[in-house]
């Protein structure tokens, strides 16, 4: 206790021996000089006995010797903080860096290909790790400081610092990501001659380097490398995946995208949604409807077999029809009865339980698929992927159900009429807002179709929603009712 006495008492007389020095400027340095060497004494003293900080904190806020002269009380935090910046200001006047945050800023700070970067990192009060080499490489990386990033890079081996996977890693991606491609491939090609086993490239390297080609729009080097990568019997994973879609998506390679997706599928993987939304649009601007399907049942699946009920398939010997990974087969279905079959398998499947962990569907993804059976007349399955959807939650826009009645009203079949009316009576059901356009498609069928009566009712049910009606709409819709005042003519 005498001991603990005598440090206030020594910080007084320091205190006291400043008042020499003239003005309140000097008074408070001395003050602030006195504070800091009372508390420099209490931190040390306390290591000594191995006293708990929380401890010295309790101790200092009680007794009134240990008391700053200002009367604050500095908790361990305020005071690590001004600790912090004592030390900031002591780097900024010319001092060096003395941890990893500090190091950091002064390597943003520094100009690149000075040997500014290399200065500070074997100037610095520590001794950064592998690990460190590598998080400055990312940051480098994220700055888009390429030359900064190699600095770091061979600054780490001047100073023996063992090189590993992650340290390579990042510096390809820091690499790719200012444009460097080429600089890049040198890097992974020098990486391949290292013999050490933690060295071996891995799937955040070939990522990394695929990334770099994609951004310089290497496409036929991206594929390149995710073919070595295969080869040398890395798993790519979805990173590696989301990088060639996008590869491919930008040179509209759509065949590679989805010999792609159905890799990802083999791995339960999936894409995202506006991949998938991609992949189809582009499907049926080209006719591929089936295929088209396909990936949007697979999307659902990500690769998990999916089999038809028993009872849907009763009279074929209760034989289940699987989705593949790569497609689903119907090859050991009797020829004459694929197209039954598939035809079951379309009614009851566009839609799968939203208990399939594959990629949530949305009322976007349904609507590109709508687009895709709209552009080809493809109202039967439109019509069905409406009843999908409304049994599993998802309600339709204006929109969705307009592209219903166009595809519906391509048909030359009678019979689409009936199927045209449930979809209008669901949109009105729904809250969906029935247009100009909608009242169009309607009465376009009644005059394709000649159901004068049809067109009547609802040109009473478009006043009541007083939706307004064009004119080609209205010069087909008078036709087609002055056919109901006309006798008929005697056979």
């Amino acid at each position: 206790m005498k001991e603990q006495a005598k440090a206030p008492q020594k910080g007084r007389e320091h205190a006291k021996g400043q008042k020499d020095v003239k003005g309140p400027a000097a008074k408070d340095t001395a003050s602030k000089e006195a504070v800091h060497e009372e508390e420099d004494w209490n931190r040390d003293k306390s290591k000594s006995h191995g006293v708990a900080s929380s401890s010295r904190s309790r101790e200092h806020s009680a007794s009134p010797t240990r008391r700053p002269k200002h009367g604050l009380q500095r908790s361990s935090r305020s005071s690590s903080m001004s600790e912090r910046r004592k030390m900031g200001h002591h780097h900024a006047g010319g001092g060096h860096p003395w941890d990893m945050e500090s190091l950091k800023q002064a390597i943003m700070l520094a100009d690149s290909g000075k040997g500014e970067v290399k200065s500070l990192i074997t100037k610095s009060l520590f001794s950064p790790r592998a690990p460190a080499f590598t998080a400055l490489i990312n940051m480098c990386g994220k700055e888009k400081m390429a030359e900064k990033a190699l600095e770091v890079f061979e600054t780490s081996q001047e100073l023996k610092i063992e090189k590993n996977t992650y340290m390579y890693s990042a510096l390809i991606s820091a690499l790719g990501s200012s444009g460097l491609w080429q600089k890049a491939f040198e890097i992974f090609e020098r990486m391949l001659q290292e013999t050490s086993d933690i060295c071996k490239p891995n799937t955040i390297t070939y990522s990394a380097l695929i990334s770099a080609c994609e951004r310089a729009g290497q496409v036929e080097k991206a594929l390149d490398v995710f073919e070595r990568m295969k080869a040398a019997g890395i798993q790519p994973d979805l990173i590696t995946y989301s990088v060639l879609l996008s590869v491919c998506e930008k040179d509209n390679l759509w065949e590679t995208e989805m010999d792609i997706i159905d890799q990802m599928h083999t791995s339960s993987l999936h894409a995202s949604p506006l991949n998938y939304s991609r992949v189809i649009n582009a499907l049926g601007e080209r006719g591929m409807v089936d295929k088209a399907i396909e990936i949007f049942l697979q999307l659902q699946v990500a690769g998990k077999p999916v089999l038809f009920p028993s009872a849907a398939v009763e009279s074929r010997g209760r034989q289940s029809l699987e989705i593949s990974s790569f497609s689903f087969s119907l090859s050991f279905f009797p020829r004459d009865d694929v197209d039954i079959m598939r035809s079951l398998y379309l009614s009851f499947f566009l839609l799968l339980p939203t208990s399939y962990p594959g990629c949530e569907i949305s009322l976007n993804l349904c609507n590109i698929m709508l687009n895709c059976f709209e552009r080809n007349a493809r109202g039967d399955l439109a019509y069905h992927l409406m009843r999908s959807m409304h049994e599993n939650g998802i309600i339709g826009e204006s929109i969705t159900y307009n592209m219903i009645l166009s595809s519906l009203s391509k048909s030359v079949d009678p019979g689409i009429m009936p199927l045209m009316l449930e979809t209008y009576n669901n949109m009105k059901y729904f809250g969906a807002r029935v247009t100009g356009y909608t009242c169009g498609l309607l009465i376009s069928a009644c005059e394709k179709f000649k159901d004068p009566h049809t067109a009547l009712q609802l040109t009473h049910d478009f006043q009541q929603l007083n939706v307004p009606i064009d004119h080609p709409t209205l010069e087909s819709l008078n036709k087609l009712l002055r056919t109901i005042s006309q006798p008929q003519q005697p056979q």
